[in-house]
């Protein structure tokens, strides 16, 4: 007899993502993949209404659609807005029609270990029995789409790439489980979550590297810090975060880049003691070494230099007046970029980094209060040059973001000069100059000081 088309198990074979999608680049827009997506919300809409009737659903089952409705969830080529939603309406309606889940942080929390062992840890074993490093030379056996008249009609390819078939759909299903687990839980799995994750930092692919510093992230966030002191796991992920960081080359590598760095920081919270010397050192090394020389080696890559630009003000309240060992360095780079017009291609952006830059000061003024005086002159020159750049780039165009908070944080740089430098007059003087330089366009920048 044949199986019926409308079971459980039917509708979760017709929701297997085809390795077509994981091998072709550009497969989420031709007329296999439209075909694929009808079928799957069709497939979608039938297993919603099966799981809101099923009141007595086998745990395997409840596991296996967990597992499949995920897959769909993110910005994937086989997916769109419309199976989302009827993914999440799936995954909803899991946990109301079985009571003894709460809520789906509850629902994934149950079956995590039930996913782990059927379908992410296989998919590894084969990723890592697949991979070969030998000459330098990624390889990998030929491998072929989970519906061979699919490969027929297609051609897959069998290059180098087969390899996502099985690593991707199970990198996308752990990102999204950890990012609801709860720390109770987290601290349960760990042992399961790390060798993947450290698994996805390897890999070349920034993508999938972005997946595994994300999943990092998050357990660093959750985990209890006496678990990563015990087992001598920080510095496994002291070494793996750095290598991240060191991607610094290409406008792409900018959301992998800033997550890198917000694990990193996590890291040395959980890792160690606050206010130890390991803890100054870490945060020190990272200020000094990543993001001080990163600003000067890097160009003018806009969305990289941003990502560096945003770590200054939390590097320097962790460090404190050991920062102003950087000062020098500190006021150099953010009032360089303070100085870049904004008349040129991505204006937008570079407002947006005159923002973090002015952001970082008004950090840097407040920590190294005492040492500040040398620099008030080369301070005030890059605010000033903000300011009238911002001027004139309001008046000139008809700008689509918020620039009030830029503002509100150039007025604030002139207000902790005026506090910083009280025994000096010449911040007076420099003041009363712009004023009567132009009023209109200076006035507003010291209003009330």
């Amino acid at each position: 007899m044949s199986e019926n088309p409308f079971s459980l198990e039917a509708l979760l074979d017709s929701l297997r993502i085809p390795a077509y999608f994981h091998l072709n680049a550009q497969a989420s827009d031709d007329d296999f993949a439209s075909a694929f997506k009808a079928q799957a919300e069709l497939a979608l809409a039938a297993l919603r209404q099966l799981v809101r009737r099923e009141e007595q659903l086998s745990d395997e089952l409840i596991g296996d659609c967990l597992w499949t409705c995920i897959l769909y969830l993110g910005e994937e080529p086989w997916s769109n807005a419309s199976l989302k939603e009827l993914a999440h309406g799936v995954i909803t309606s899991l946990h109301e029609a079985q009571p003894r889940f709460r809520d789906v942080e509850t629902l994934v929390e149950t079956f995590v270990l039930n996913i782990m062992n059927k379908h992410i840890k296989p998919a590894f074993m084969r990723y890592s029995s697949e991979i070969n490093v030998g000459n330098g030379k990624l390889k990998t056996s030929i491998r072929t789409t989970t519906r061979p008249s699919m490969a027929r009609k297609y051609e897959l390819p069998a290059d180098d790439t087969s390899w996502r078939v099985d690593i991707e759909p199970a990198a996308r299903v752990i990102e999204w489980m950890v990012c609801r687990m709860r720390p109770p839980a987290i601290n349960n799995m760990i042992q399961f979550l790390i060798p993947p994750t450290l698994t996805l930092l390897d890999n070349f692919d920034v993508t999938l590297k972005t997946r595994g510093i994300t999943i990092l992230d998050q357990i660093l966030r959750k985990v209890n810090p006496t678990i990563i002191q015990r087992t001598g796991l920080g510095n496994v992920f002291y070494e793996a975060i750095s290598a991240c960081l060191m991607y610094q080359s290409e406008v792409s590598h900018a959301q992998f880049l800033r997550t890198s760095y917000s694990a990193m920081l996590n890291l040395v919270s959980v890792a160690e003691s606050k206010g130890s010397e390991a803890w100054f050192s870490k945060y020190e090394k990272l200020l000094r070494s990543h993001v001080l020389r990163g600003l000067i080696m890097v160009g003018d890559i806009i969305a990289i230099r941003r990502v560096l630009l945003e770590q200054i003000p939390v590097l320097v309240k962790y460090l404190g007046i050991v920062a102003v060992k950087y000062l020098k360095e500190l006021v150099n780079v953010q009032c360089e970029t303070l100085e870049i017009p904004l008349d040129i291609p991505s204006n937008d952006e570079i407002v947006k980094m005159h923002l973090h830059a002015a952001e970082g000061l008004q950090t840097t003024i407040r920590i190294c209060w005492p040492r500040i005086p040398p620099y008030e002159g080369k301070i005030l020159k890059a605010v000033v040059t903000s300011w009238k750049e911002l001027y004139h780039f309001e008046a000139d165009r008809d700008v689509s973001i918020t620039i009030d908070d830029l503002k509100s944080k150039l007025r604030n740089i002139c207000k902790l000069l005026k506090l910083t430098c009280t025994a000096s007059t010449t911040i007076t003087k420099d003041f009363d100059a712009l004023r009567r330089l132009d009023e209109n366009v200076f006035g507003p920048l010291l209003d009330g000081i």
